[in-house]
């Protein structure tokens, strides 16, 4: 039994070989897409990122409700909402009830009206129809993944199999097609989820304050572009480390189906030692890159958009003190900054997921995109 040597994997050293690798990247990700998501499966899909798009603007005007209450708690300075105003003035001369104490009273009335129908009513109906097509849509992904996985399997000649043994075979692909189940759930709920709270509170603030969405398109800009760096290196860096990964698994593999010669031989020692070499060889590159460099990475990446986002809040309350903007107009900055660091963060991790578990994807679909191995020929001689 001789033990298997990881093979060099192409290193990116220029833009040409960042552009490639990328394209790998996508090209995976779109083969996942027409291969392992069913028609069905891709309308559920879509009918979920429209409950999540349609949650994610209700829950950005949360806050807007809020500073209507706030307002209308500070009885220093006066109200400038035109609409409750206009309205509050009709009921005034209706009820014949004092204009300023009105207006307060119906600028805390209104918005916590608004705060309870959002919240408590079309959120959690939103909510169910989410929970329900997800539910839905993880039952037909998870059968055609295992369906549609099993047959490109089948499909190849003996020949293919016997061939390509070392990439074409049981341990590699099951590493695959789990991280292919859990990227798939990721990217269908959390990630669209993510993205979608990003950029509707985004949308929010460049409307209501534009000064404010200059800072944070450099927030955005920074973090993609680091996370483009950051793919760069992890594609570059853990296909090398994924090789080494499988050769471990498939050297244990062969030794514990292959039981009896191990025994029979008394070599149960010498192979535990060759595992612990083959196994060293794979984690610790893998140790520190993640452990060590992309910790340091993104967390110098997390420091600079907090220092963004602590900007962006200081900017609100010295324009609060200077009686630029309202008391109340402060909590939408907060709230809708406060959710595009968090979900950029969240961005971060799900990124960092999508990076581990790309190289395992990666080299199933090469497995699985093999040619079957048999000529049929257009003109068969009969």
């Amino acid at each position: 039994m001789e033990k298997e040597t990881p093979k060099a994997a192409a290193v990116w050293t220029s833009y040409a070989d960042y552009k490639k690798g990328l394209a790998e990247v996508v090209d995976m990700v779109l083969w996942v897409w027409k291969e392992l998501i069913p028609d069905s499966g891709k309308k559920l899909a879509k009918q979920v990122f429209c409950f999540i798009a349609a949650m994610s603007i209700f829950e950005a005007t949360l806050p807007m409700t809020m500073a209507i209450v706030f307002d209308g708690l500070n009885r220093n300075q006066s109200i400038n909402h035109p609409f409750i105003k206009s309205a509050t003035e009709s009921i005034s001369r209706v009820f014949n009830v004092g204009t300023d104490i009105s207006l307060f009273a119906w600028c805390v009335i209104i918005g916590l009206t608004g705060k309870i129908v959002i919240s408590v009513f079309i959120g959690r109906v939103i909510r169910y129809f989410q929970g329900k097509y997800r539910e839905f849509m993880l039952h037909e992904n998870a059968w055609q993944t295992a369906k549609r996985t099993t047959e490109l399997f089948f499909e190849k000649s003996l020949g293919v199999h016997m061939g390509e043994d070392n990439n074409l075979n049981e341990s590699c692909l099951q590493k695959g097609y789990e991280r292919v189940e859990k990227i798939q759930n990721m990217v269908l709920f959390e990630s669209l989820e993510t993205v979608s709270m990003a950029i509707i509170p985004f949308s929010m603030m460049w409307i209501c304050y534009p000064q404010i969405g200059v800072c944070l398109v450099l927030m955005g800009v920074i973090h993609i572009c680091w996370g483009m760096f950051l793919n760069q290196r992890v594609i570059s860096e853990c296909s090398p480390m994924e090789d080494a990964w499988r050769a471990f698994h498939r050297y244990r593999k062969e030794r514990l189906a292959n039981i009896e010669r191990v025994k029979t031989c008394a070599k149960e020692q010498e192979e535990i030692v060759s595992m612990r070499k083959l196994f060293l060889k794979a984690s610790i590159p893998d140790r520190n890159f993640w452990g060590i460099w992309f910790n340091n990475q993104i967390q110098w990446r997390a420091a600079i958009v907090d220092s963004i986002s602590l900007g962006v809040l200081v900017y609100g309350a010295c324009s609060v003190w200077d009686f630029k903007i309202q008391l109340g107009n402060l909590l939408p900055i907060m709230s809708w900054c406060g959710d595009i660091v968090v979900n950029l963060w969240r961005l971060t991790w799900q990124e960092h997921q999508f990076n581990w578990a790309a190289p395992s994807i990666i080299a199933m679909k090469q497995a699985l995109s093999l040619p079957i191995g048999i000529e049929v020929s257009d003109d068969p001689i009969p």
